[in-house]
């Protein structure tokens, strides 16, 4: 019972520190960092303390029901190669954060960034642990969305390609 609550928690908090990060003000730059890095050590601590019974080589499962009218559910399973990559997803989510913390500048919308470092980091446990493959089929799709308009929407102008229609000769 503690195995399922702690899978539960162990997707639904990226998903919380994103939407805490979110809320932050935009010049809250240390604070959305610590925010996402206690996230990520979080779910390490979670990783950690399941270890044991992955090393025994139980394979560790809770539920949800989804739709029940349909018969859907939301099913996590961890097993060995699922911890190892979801541990890989949290260090190196953890690195990330670590790196961005000294990298990024003033300017920039810090929080905005790690709600979508968050969201990302979400959207990879989630698809790994996924016992099923209609969430998951859901959570590869939303890998890539927080992502995709952040790159549109960093205020860059895209330098314009010359066509050389309309040039004109002196």
């Amino acid at each position: 019972m503690i195995e399922q609550n702690l899978l539960l928690i162990l997707v639904t908090l990226p998903f919380l520190g994103a939407l805490v990060a979110a809320s932050l003000p935009v010049n809250a730059h240390n604070a959305a960092a610590a925010v996402s890095g206690l996230v990520l050590a979080g779910a390490l601590a979670i990783l950690a303390a399941l270890h044991p019974a992955i090393a025994e080589g139980q394979v560790l499962r809770a539920s949800l029901d989804w739709v029940p009218s349909l018969g859907l559910g939301l099913d996590i399973r961890l097993d060995g190669f699922a911890w190892m990559f979801v541990t890989l997803v949290a260090a190196i989510g953890g690195l990330v954060v670590i790196y961005a913390r000294y990298y990024l500048s003033k300017s920039d919308p810090v929080p905005r960034f790690y709600s979508f470092l968050m969201a990302f980091t979400g959207a990879m446990m989630g698809m790994l642990l996924s016992g099923n493959i209609l969430p998951a089929r859901g959570l590869l799709g939303a890998d890539l969305d927080p992502v995709l308009p952040s790159w549109s929407a960093t205020g860059t102008r895209r330098p314009q390609r010359a066509t050389g229609r309309g040039r004109r000769s002196s």
